[in-house]
């Protein structure tokens, strides 16, 4: 019964019915498919990391859909209330994150968690040099152009933040 339920008010199509009424048609199937298109890479490049690295240790690494997924909403969300300069600053910072390489995107990890610093020692010995998670202007870009209000910017350049 729920689902017949649910179906009724339910746009498939996303042309908003004959009744004129919202579902997604025009300007936001456009948003979408310019949302897969800023996430895609940037998704493909950490599947394919994250799968080599749980091979190596028999851990999870998040799919490709999933991450697409998750980034696809974030843009949705923030693009949305933002306008195109935050959509531009959005897809300047996926696209340069698809550009790392699995070193880097694995590594950013304990940067943007631990903030490591170059040339440290381990055992906490030897001061280093603060070192900057990759794509950080880009990410300073994105602060700048989205209004994210209360709200801090989203986790977007970390797989591992989903646990």
């Amino acid at each position: 019964m729920g689902a017949a339920v649910m179906a009724g008010g339910c746009d498939p199509k996303g042309d908003g019915g004959e009744d004129g009424g919202g579902g997604g048609g025009g300007g936001e199937a456009a948003a979408l498919q310019e949302a897969i298109e800023i996430c895609a890479p940037w998704a493909q490049t950490y599947a394919a990391c994250y799968a080599q690295e749980a091979a190596q240790d028999d851990g999870y690494a998040p799919g490709y859909v999933s991450l697409v997924g998750e980034c696809v909403a974030g843009v949705g969300t923030y693009a949305s209330a933002g306008g195109v300069e935050c959509r531009a600053a959005l897809s300047d910072y996926f696209a340069c994150m698809a550009a790392l390489d699995c070193e880097e995107i694995i590594g950013s990890d304990s940067v943007e968690a631990g903030g490591d610093t170059e040339g440290s020692d381990p055992d906490g010995g030897g001061a280093g040099v603060e070192v900057e998670p990759p794509c950080a202007a880009q990410e300073q870009v994105i602060e700048q152009d989205c209004d994210f209000g209360a709200v801090d910017s989203p986790s977007v350049g970390s797989a591992s933040d989903e646990g």
